[in-house]
């Protein structure tokens, strides 16, 4: 660079620096600077040597240049508006120009802001060439805050011209030195009353309200008022635009948000005025919430005499007032133009407009779905005490709890079966409705309601009022899949499925007492089964007696050996027995096939003693003995005691005990190991083994080697041969099973003596499965073996040649 361009650079930079510093003293709004004053200081100090204490201020007034006054004030008593602060010894409100509480961080910054408040330099106002309050925009001040202690000191700062980007011309009122001060306190104060507001519109505690009320305008419809109000227990209710049960956690979920609304932005102090404009011709929603609040207050009869209300309070007695507080906002569907996330909502009791954010609003509109309670009865029934039913066109029949707590018939005492009656009040406890219809929308014929299929009527203690259920036609006659159902006379009407109504639609006859036998199994003495055998389905009368307490013995039609495992499930069944389901209770027996029954067991047993219970011994009552009837039909097993109206379905497993082959299974009683010699014959040849030693032998022909323990193998399994059924006891005729004529014999002689099975000769032709009749030599009992059976001694001789 050359020296006429460095010059040049020069002129250009002092050229511009000049213009640069004339700009600065002649700008517009710019003080006036005067680098003569003699009272500059050196060093910066803080502008208060007793700084402002926001703990101690009470009012705040804030003049500025054209708009009326902004007054804050902390109320002296610490009270608050409205259903607001929580904190209320920390409240703040600002009562010019608007009526409104304001966070005491917004009032606190302006203090914070004031108290931090340092200066390099002051201006006397007496000096000539110094800065005179008209230059320093301080005659008149651009603001003037006027600060009040609880001590009744006052403290006055007018605010001027900004010097710089960081300093601003301050005085006090009292019209003293004037401040340069480091801080620009243009930003001091906010553009707007409105911006010093609380942005919580709502803040109540959740557990006081008592009720709510909301009515919606869907848009194109009628508007919908919902009403909800919480009992004593706590519990919400829907009373408008019907009577049913809320839920509870759904509820509080809907009032929590609105404890707690907020306003994202304070739209318009007088927005209420324009309500079309916002959208509130009409609004979303119409909320209304009640609450109850407790109010510690002193009392009037107990002021000291010539006490005021400056008095100390702590000196008089208190009582706790209940005081209703209600609070009221309107949502509406829009927000500003652009806007997707806010809508705008206002206070009834105030003409303000704020944004709200759009979620909180869509939680707050009614959801039937998920608001109402779908259960039809929200109460606990489990301790009801009183259950009248009716079901099918029955009568009413009414279940009580009797002194030993437990459910018999009202009308005679008779035991009603307690897991059913605890099933159905499950249910009522438990069922939830699909979907609920208005009742005016349904006539009569179509409900099914004004003469219900089934009623069931609960009364529970500490309730003043029983539940009635009526359940009516199902909803579609075809599928019956959904029914009508009313509880009490809400004017609501649930669908409810069939399946979950089921413990409703009982008849009473349904809630008996399903035991037909409630015996100790000691206490049964004999047994007479009268029923069709099984296989040839001739009427067998078969004895059971016990001698003693645990032997039973098979002593008719003649003395059988018993199958202990069998005759101890048939005999614990009988003592034990419960019904599927009680079907009549009216005696009429034939209508089910009771007059001729398919089986008859006459039960006797030892009666009970009034104080011992059940006990056979010499001291009990005469045996008293019961015939239990079992019917069988296509659908069905009936059964009815001989002493009792009742009529009992029985379950299948139950009918097929009394069905049990109640003989032994063992068809020999022999060893291995004491086998001397065995044969079979069948068709006119027999094949016979002799044991000689540890060997066995061939008897047509001694010297054909024989595998002792494939010999073994076969007896083992002969001694295992088991029965299939008994057929008859003490046969009478053995030509009728082919006996007198036997197909095949196998006999077997052990060192006790010989045992002989004798076989039929062509199957049973009742026996699907080919079995055939025998029966041993010497016992005229005729029972059932199997084909596999009769394999294990359907000798093949090369099989048990030694190779």
């Amino acid at each position: 660079m050359n020296t006429k361009t460095t010059i040049g650079l020069c002129v250009v930079l002092f050229v511009s620096m000049c213009g640069f510093y004339w700009l600065q003293i002649n700008r517009e709004e710019g003080p006036v600077t005067n680098k003569t004053t003699t009272v500059a200081q050196e060093i910066e100090q803080d502008l208060f040597d007793e700084k402002p204490d926001i703990a101690k201020l009470i009012r705040i007034t804030c003049e500025r240049v054209g708009p009326e006054p902004w007054v804050f004030e902390k109320p002296a008593d610490g009270s608050k508006g409205k259903g607001k602060s929580r904190d209320s010894d920390k409240s703040w409100r600002m009562t010019q120009p608007l009526q409104t509480e304001v966070p005491e961080f917004e009032v606190a910054s302006i203090v914070n802001r004031l108290k931090k408040l340092r200066y390099q330099v002051k201006y006397a106002p007496d000096q000539a060439d110094g800065v005179t309050p008209a230059m320093a925009g301080l005659d008149p001040p651009r603001a003037e805050l006027t600060l009040e202690s609880e001590d009744g000191a006052s403290l006055r700062i007018q605010i001027g011209k900004s010097v710089s980007g960081s300093e601003t011309y301050l005085r006090f009122g009292d019209g003293g030195d004037i401040y340069v001060v480091r801080s620009n306190l243009s930003t001091l104060l906010k553009n707007s009353p409105a911006d010093y507001r609380d942005r919580g519109m709502l803040k109540f505690q959740t557990e006081n309200v008592t009720s709510v009320e909301i009515t919606h305008y869907p848009e194109g419809e009628s508007s919908v008022e919902y009403r909800l109000v919480r009992d004593d227990a706590g519990n919400w209710r829907f009373e408008e635009p019907f009577e049913a049960d809320a839920v509870n956690q759904v509820i509080d979920g809907v009032i929590r948000p609105l404890s707690m609304l907020r306003a994202t932005e304070w739209v318009d102090a007088n927005g209420a005025d324009n309500p079309g404009r916002y959208g509130f011709i009409p609004p979303l929603l119409e909320i209304e919430i009640v609450m109850e609040v407790e109010v510690d207050k002193p009392s009037a009869d107990s002021a000291p005499e010539g006490a005021s209300d400056k008095d100390d309070a702590s000196e008089q007695d208190h009582v706790t007032e209940i005081q209703r507080e209600t609070h009221e906002v309107i949502i509406s569907r829009r927000g500003p133009i652009g806007a997707t996330t806010s809508v705008y909502a206002a206070l009834s009791d105030d003409s303000s407009v704020a944004t709200i954010v759009k979620g909180t609003a869509d939680r707050l509109v009614p959801d039937l779905s998920t608001w109402r309670n779908m259960k039809l009865y929200a109460f606990a029934v489990s301790e009801a005490e009183r259950i009248e039913v009716r079901a099918d066109g029955s009568d009413f029949a009414t279940l009580v709890r009797n002194d030993r707590n437990r459910w018999v018939f009202e009308a005679d005492d008779t035991p009603a079966d307690g897991e059913a009656i605890q099933k159905l009040l499950t249910s009522i406890e438990s069922v939830e409705a699909v979907s609920f219809v208005d009742g005016s929308t349904l006539d009569s014929e179509e409900s099914g309601l004004d003469s219900p299929s089934s009623e069931v009527v609960v009364t529970v203690p500490g309730r003043e009022k029983a539940v009635r259920i009526a359940i009516g036609n199902p909803t579609d006659k075809v599928s019956r899949r959904l029914y009508y159902v009313r509880v009490d006379n809400s004017p609501t009407i649930a669908k409810v499925r069939a399946d979950d109504l089921a413990p409703m639609m009982r008849t009473p006859a349904s809630y008996l007492d399903r035991s037909i036998f409630d015996l100790a199994h000691r206490d049964l003495k004999r047994i007479v089964i009268t029923r069709p055998n099984e296989v040839t389905r001739n009427a067998e009368r078969i004895v059971l007696q016990r001698d003693g307490e645990n032997d039973w013995a098979l002593v008719s039609p003649a003395p059988t050996e018993i199958d202990k495992p069998a005759v101890v499930r048939f005999t614990s069944a009988v003592a034990k027995l419960q019904s599927k389901t009680v079907i009549s209770r009216d005696g009429s027996g034939g209508a089910f096939g009771l007059n001729d029954p398919t089986i008859s067991i006459d039960i006797t047993y030892f009666g009970k003693t009034p104080d011992s219970g059940t006990t056979p011994d010499a001291s009990a009552p005469p045996l008293e003995t019961v015939k239990l009837l079992i019917a069988d039909n296509d659908k069905a097993t009936y059964a009815k005691r001989s002493d009792s109206p009742i009529v009992y379905e029985l379950r299948p497993a139950d009918r097929k005990i009394f069905s049990l082959d109640l003989t032994s299974k063992q068809v020999f009683r022999i060893e291995e190991s004491t086998v001397t010699r065995f044969s079979v014959t069948e068709g006119g040849i027999t094949q016979e083994f002799i044991k000689t030693g540890d060997d066995w032998k061939y008897a047509a022909e001694p010297d054909l080697p024989i595998d002792p323990m494939k010999i073994r193998n076969l007896l083992l399994q002969i001694q295992d041969i088991k029965s299939k059924q008994m057929v008859e006891i003490n046969a009478a005729d053995l030509n009728a099973y082919g006996l007198d004529a036997p197909g095949t014999t196998l006999r077997i002689v052990t060192e006790e003596g010989t045992s002989e099975l004798l076989v039929s000769a062509s199957p049973c032709d009742k026996a699907r499965d080919g079995s055939h009749y025998a029966m041993l030599e010497g016992s005229r009992n005729v029972f059932l073996i199997t084909p596999d059976a009769m394999s294990r001694f359907a000798i093949r001789l090369s099989d048990y040649e030694k190779k």
